[in-house]
């Protein structure tokens, strides 16, 4: 018994060492007796971390070239200048913005969409989103600082988005207070591919059905009509359909809310602005992976896109079925587009690839940057964040080298004030 217990006392020993790497901070609350109040504690009243970066390049995340120059951390904003605290000299280091994921789809609970009904504009993601993933702390470790998460396509539209921290001092994403809450809508197959059963016996069907007991939509022109529908009744065109509340719908259409609708193929695009003149809304592109095809049109509108991930860097085949471009995001912008990357299901751990894919097909190092830090945080409202310019949050990573190199490696994270991972510090 004596050995057993001195083998079990070994094993605790052993398992407690390793729970924290070398290179990681302990952000945990030292006071594990107080409650946490069901993980909705304010991280942001926490104590936040005084640094000086000396010497460093500052890659702002607005697009120009690197700088050198001197940045410090002061209550959670940067300020331009030598500041107290603790100070961060690594030669040839270079200061960014963190990576902003303006379209997260990884970290739910469980489901991804409230699928007991077609169109959900009153859900929330944020109560959908399981802010203890570890999706958010690998994606914080990985220089992605905000992550702004997404309701999934399986709804037609299918409710408001939410923008959080991507980790903090509670081992959590927690959300960022005040973030504007666009609108979703899935244009294409995937809102029709997931047809229910509303007639007992309950249950998926494959493939889709169009029996009128199954859920609606049922095809590509279904989804078009449901949307015209819920818009020209919220305009007042026609009578509304029967429970509908209106209330979201018409604020996109006075401009109080912003409308993102995932178009993929070219008919979902084009559908779209058929929809949009139609209604007389604008609205931000998701995917839009055949968008290269309509650059024209989409750029007259100055249409912002949210393009990627890139499906494959071989096949030219994408999802729901699309001819897909390596350089459809540099065509898009140089048509007229704002463009926006994400990594999607991939998660905010995967931004930087989808930011090096960028600059082997057409974009700057830099120009990839911006469309990962200060582009995606104006897009989402959050005008503080995604670039280093005095009194903007203090969202900012440290690297060994320029963000975009693949041979770059992550030094320092800081998240609203936070470090979450230090691999500069003494010992």
């Amino acid at each position: 018994m004596r050995r057993l217990a001195l083998g079990l006392a070994v094993c605790v020993a052993a398992v407690s060492a390793l729970a924290l790497p070398a290179d990681r901070v302990d952000a945990r609350p030292q006071n594990n007796g107080q409650q946490r109040n069901n993980g909705q504690q304010n991280d942001g009243q926490r104590a936040k971390a005084e640094l000086t970066f000396v010497g460093v390049t500052i890659v702002d995340g607005l697009g120009g070239a690197g700088t050198s120059g001197t940045v410090s951390i002061e209550g959670g904003r940067i300020r331009m200048r030598t500041g107290g605290g603790r100070r961060v000299d690594v030669e040839g280091a270079y200061l960014a913005p963190g990576f902003i994921e303006a379209n997260g789809r990884t970290g739910y609970v469980s489901n991804a969409a409230e699928v007991t009904r077609e169109m959900t504009a009153n859900v929330d993601v944020a109560d959908l989103v399981d802010t203890r993933s570890s999706e958010f702390r690998e994606a914080a470790f990985e220089g992605c600082t905000t992550v702004v998460m997404v309701p999934g396509t399986e709804n037609l539209v299918g409710g408001l988005t939410q923008a959080y921290h991507a980790w903090g001092p509670d081992e959590r994403a927690f959300p960022i207070e005040g973030a504007p809450k666009d609108l979703t809508v899935t244009m294409g197959n995937s809102p029709s591919r997931q047809t229910v059963r509303n007639f007992p016996p309950r249950r998926p069907r494959v493939p889709p059905s169009t029996s009128i007991y199954a859920r609606r939509p049922t095809t590509r022109m279904g989804v078009v009509w449901m949307l015209r529908q819920s818009f020209l009744a919220a305009k007042g065109v026609q009578p509304p359909p029967d429970d509908a509340d209106l209330t979201h719908y018409r604020e996109v259409l006075d401009g109080k809310r912003q409308l993102r609708i995932q178009a993929r193929a070219l008919q979902d695009l084009n559908g779209a602005m058929r929809l949009a003149d139609e209604a007389g809304f604008d609205f931000v592109a998701e995917g839009a992976e055949e968008g290269y095809m309509l650059r024209s049109e989409l750029g007259k509108r100055g249409l912002t896109v949210i393009a990627g991930p890139l499906p494959s860097v071989t096949s030219g085949s994408g999802p729901d079925a699309t001819e897909t471009a390596l350089r459809n995001a540099r065509i898009l912008r140089d048509a007229g587009c704002r463009v926006v990357l994400t990594a999607g299901v991939g998660g905010g751990r995967w931004l930087r690839e989808q930011g090096m894919f960028a600059t082997r097909y057409g974009f700057s190092r830099d120009e990839a940057l911006a469309a990962l830090t200060s582009i995606p945080a104006d897009l989402c409202g959050l005008k503080d964040r995604g670039r280093i310019t005095e009194g903007a949050a203090a969202d900012v990573v440290l690297w060994s080298g320029h963000p975009m190199l693949p041979t770059s490696r992550i030094l320092l994270v800081v998240v609203d004030g936070h470090v979450v991972l230090d691999r500069t510090a003494p010992g």
